[in-house]
């Protein structure tokens, strides 16, 4: 087992990872809690996710343990498809069924609205009374922050509690790349990265696997790509809705020409479009392709499917010496339902996901947990993840997460996914893409 740690920047360094095992569990809990439950009425609580199945086993684990504590407490796990999710989230949490607690995706996307219209409660009580702040980095837990009105986000209320991160990278398959020569933990910049495809096309193999009948993966490359050109803080800014903030910057402009290239020389393979995105990965699990660009979220099943044979780096810099950074972000935290008929037992499962001593269930479970902590992984994608991830969240002074555009409105993951499927197939250019971006952006800030 290799010992691997994931810390919080600035936070609690040495912090080490509580025992695992469920009696330890409890006790914390029991310690930890200031909900001080001591009635036999039975609870009954419900939480609503999007998670994909191994995320939504962590979460049972979780629920499991806390149940132990709380025996009075009866919590159902519901999942919802996410693009029906998505279709109903505001209808049902408007309903007087409505879930006690709802997984929120950040910003315009779910957040926003459900702020917007008094559907989710401020956890600004709970925060001061389990300490989230002083646990948590700033980096993070402001990503739950919104002002009142749902309209602006990254500061103001604390509306809801992440309890596990992401980040976007490069998945390799090491076998093909050893036979390539290629070293991908050694990449400094994109030129690195740029050679590596083309070695692999001239092999014959496919150089970047990919899915894409809904966009959303060549989404997820292209973040990567932006994260290596474009300044963070920009970045951040027009995500977070900031005045002034654009998209068109020199650096994503000319990361998008970059993956316009990429599509050109046929780095990218030939049949994504008519590819579904599960079915992309599943092909990359079973060894075609050198290359894929997504997210952590996938990890789990890779390592599964590949075993030691599967690794993960950052995009590089586009010029040698810059800071780690990354598009990613804290996961979709849990909000409490402003109908929920027992918020304070709510907020208390809430902080109990997100203890220290529940870093390796949701570590197991492909989720990259935000608490101080310590955790254990069998396979070298283990090590890299969490050395990948713990390194964005110390580059300078607010972070190497550059977070993910389509949060930044309501109908930005459209426009983007559209628009990037219409650049794949040559329809409009890298301009007129950004520009279409900026007027969407303008559209949902204007005054």
């Amino acid at each position: 087992m290799k010992k691997e740690s994931v810390e919080s920047t600035g936070l609690a360094r040495a912090a080490r990872r509580a025992a695992a095992s469920m009696a330890v569990a409890v006790l914390a809990l029991s310690a930890g809690t200031s909900m001080g439950m001591v009635n036999d009425d039975p609870v009954q609580l419900r939480l609503w996710t999007v998670a994909p199945k191994l995320n939504r086993d962590g979460y049972q684990a979780v629920i499991d343990r806390y149940r132990a504590a709380h025996p009075e407490v009866e919590i159902a796990l519901e999942y919802t498809e996410s693009e029906a999710f998505l279709r109903t989230y505001k209808l049902v949490m408007s309903s007087d069924s409505a879930p006690d607690i709802i997984e929120c995706p950040q910003g315009q996307s779910v957040m926003g609205p459900l702020v917007a219209a008094g559907l989710v409660i401020p956890l600004e009580p709970y925060a001061a009374q389990y300490g989230w702040t002083d646990r948590l980095s700033p980096s993070l837990v402001n990503q739950a922050r919104m002002s009142d009105d749902g309209r602006s986000y990254g500061s103001g209320t604390l509306y809801g509690l992440p309890i596990s991160g992401n980040v976007i990278g490069l998945y390799y398959n090491r076998a093909k790349a050893q036979a390539l020569g290629i070293d991908p933990e050694a990449f400094a910049t994109m030129a690195d990265v740029d050679a590596a495809l083309a070695a692999a096309k001239e092999a014959g193999e496919v150089p970047l696997m990919m899915g894409n009948v809904d966009g959303d993966p060549l989404a997820k490359l292209w973040e990567g790509v932006v994260s290596a050109h474009a300044v963070p803080e920009a970045k951040r800014a027009f995500v977070y809705g900031r005045a002034g903030a654009r998209i068109d910057t020199p650096g994503v402009l000319a990361a998008t020409q970059h993956v316009r290239d990429w599509v050109e020389e046929t780095y990218i393979y030939r049949g994504a479009p008519g590819l579904g995105r599960d079915d992309g990965v599943a092909r990359f699990a079973r060894g075609e392709g050198v290359f894929m660009g997504q997210g952590t979220w996938y990890q789990g099943t890779l390592a599964e499917a590949m075993g030691d044979n599967v690794g993960f780096v950052l995009f590089p810099p586009a010029e040698a010496g810059a800071e780690p950074r990354a598009s990613g972000s804290a996961e979709k935290p849990f909000c409490i339902s402003s109908k929920s008929r027992h918020p304070e037992i709510a907020a208390d499962l809430i902080d109990f996901f997100g203890r220290p001593e529940n870093a390796q269930i949701l570590y197991d479970a492909s989720l990259l947990p935000i608490a101080p902590a310590e955790v254990d992984g069998d396979l070298p994608i283990a090590g890299q993840v969490l050395e990948a991830w713990t390194a964005v969240l110390g580059a300078g002074e607010g972070g190497g997460l550059t977070l993910h555009t389509d949060w930044a409105t309501s109908s930005m993951g459209r426009t983007l996914n559209g628009g990037l499927q219409e650049l794949y197939g040559g329809r409009i250019d890298s301009a007129a893409l950004l520009a279409r971006m900026q007027h969407d952006w303008a559209g949902a800030y204007a005054q």
